[in-house]
């Protein structure tokens, strides 16, 4: 009745369960601040600087546009921390020229889709998920940056992996000599834009507070835009930018006092134990089909909304029940939440990222999406794997931590080559593909002779079919990488 209908108004409009609870407080006092910052180094010139790094570091490899895309795009992703922002800004840049060297419009369209996705990943701002994850988890932003680190890369080496394989395949050239601007070049012509990352960097080692680090930044980059007058942020442009950061968080704070209001509603029916319950009957009590479930369920509730919107309903949703039931450490848990998130930027139907992308590349996004999705492997099965084997988080020995990290890049290495079916023009036997795969899945069993086995396995198998390709006459995996 009556009172029921003004509890939930109150529980929503004024309490801390609702509607300004601390995903919109979170949102409001640090991502805005990192919002600022991206757009101050966009507006200085540092959106050239990834360009300029990247073009110089992969442009003479074969189908060195592609690799210069996922370079500059992770690079630039980290820094805005929103995929449809990163493909809006770097996309048309390099979506032309992928499909200038002869690169279809979906695969150039999904190869921008898939770099862009893992902003929200990669370290040193994450966008607005890092600092949510720091308020539900009481682990400082800096730490969480540390552990995001090597799955995060192991993302990017996964898209890298296929983009290589395929540029093989299809022997695609280099970037034009005339557009490759040499590394030394490069920092001369950009060392301004230098200035601010370190500063960032600086700031978080030195362990300062999130609304620190992001008003130290941002002043750095206005600071360092004055040494030249092409790139000086003055008046004008500062204003500018704020005001494209308040219609850039517009979205950001919709999606999260939307996430507030579903979390108040499972506070106040007590779903969160139900879904719990639900979540057993479907899985059986098992803890792997509980994790299948989870990331279908996060893919499905991402169907066009932000990552940061997905994350905050996984964690009302589904920590509870890998934290509390099957006693799973919380970081790794929350990471895997992080993940899936993300994903949902490029998985069908809805996915935001690759609609983005198929815009500028004048492509079928329904084509584009599923490539995009074969691209972003890491990301699909990193997860499972750090969950079991928390050494590619940083935590514990050095020797665990070295461990792991080789054995998940391995993993990556045999996902991707099992999705990509093919030794340069050859067809991969379907047999050998079946190896790759029980090798892989066997890396994720957290038994260290198990996963060396595995992982001696793919290394040898893939040194045998380098061999039949080079005594076929056909150029070895890696020449010109």
């Amino acid at each position: 009745g009556r009172v029921e209908y003004l509890y939930f108004l109150e529980m929503q409009v004024i309490g801390i369960d609702g509607i300004f609870g601390s995903p919109l407080y979170v949102a409001a006092s640090y991502a805005f601040l990192f919002v600022l910052f991206g757009n101050f180094y966009v507006m200085s010139g540092g959106g050239k600087l990834f360009f300029d790094l990247a073009a110089a570091v992969t442009g003479r490899m074969k189908g060195g546009p592609a690799k210069a895309c996922v370079f500059s795009s992770g690079l630039y992703g980290s820094i805005s921390g929103s995929p449809v922002a990163d493909v809006a800004t770097t996309g048309p840049i390099s979506i032309p020229i992928m499909k200038r060297i002869g690169m279809s419009a979906e695969r150039a369209g999904a190869i921008e889709a898939a770099s862009s996705t893992g902003g929200s990943m990669l370290p040193p701002v994450m966008g607005a998920v890092a600092f949510i994850m720091s308020n539900f988890t009481g682990i400082p932003y800096n730490l969480i940056c540390q552990y995001a680190a090597l799955p995060a890369l192991g993302y990017y080496l996964g898209i890298f992996l296929l983009v290589h394989f395929d540029a093989m395949r299809f022997d695609l050239p280099r970037l034009p000599e005339e557009e490759i601007v040499g590394l030394r070049r490069a920092i001369i012509e950009n060392w301004t834009a230098l200035i601010p990352l370190g500063a960032l960097i600086w700031l978080l080692v030195a362990g300062y507070s999130a609304a620190y680090v992001a008003a130290g930044a941002s002043v750095s980059v206005v600071v360092a835009s004055w040494f030249s007058r092409d790139s000086a942020i003055g008046p004008s442009r500062f204003v500018e930018a704020c005001a494209e950061t308040c219609l850039s968080t517009v979205s950001l704070t919709a999606a999260v006092a939307a996430a507030g209001i579903i979390i108040g509603c499972i506070e106040l029916t007590g779903l969160s134990g139900k879904f719990t319950l639900l979540l057993f009957e479907l899985s059986g009590g098992a803890l792997v089909p509980s994790l299948i479930i989870a990331a279908a369920i996060l893919v499905l509730l991402g169907m066009g909304m932000p990552t940061t919107g997905v994350y905050i309903m996984g964690v009302a949703l589904l920590a509870p029940v890998f934290i509390g039931k099957f006693n799973l450490p919380i970081m790794p848990v929350h990471m895997f939440l992080l993940f899936y998130a993300c994903m949902s930027a490029i998985t069908p139907p809805v996915a935001v990222a690759a609609f983005a992308a198929a815009a500028i590349a004048q492509a079928n996004p329904f084509k584009l999406a599923p490539y995009a999705c074969k691209l972003a492997v890491g990301g699909f099965v990193l997860p499972f794997f750090f969950l079991f084997n928390t050494g590619i988080l940083f935590q514990g020995s050095w020797m665990s931590i070295l461990s792991d990290t080789f054995i998940g890049a391995v993993l990556t290495f045999a996902s991707t080559i099992a999705l990509h079916g093919y030794m340069i023009q050859q067809r991969i036997h379907p047999l050998f593909i079946a190896v790759f795969v029980v090798a892989g899945l066997a890396m994720i069993y957290p038994d260290a002779r198990l996963q060396y086995a595995a992982a001696a396995v793919v290394i040898a198998l893939f040194a045998v079919l380098h061999r039949a390709a080079r005594l076929a006459g056909k150029p070895p995996a890696f020449a010109d990488a």
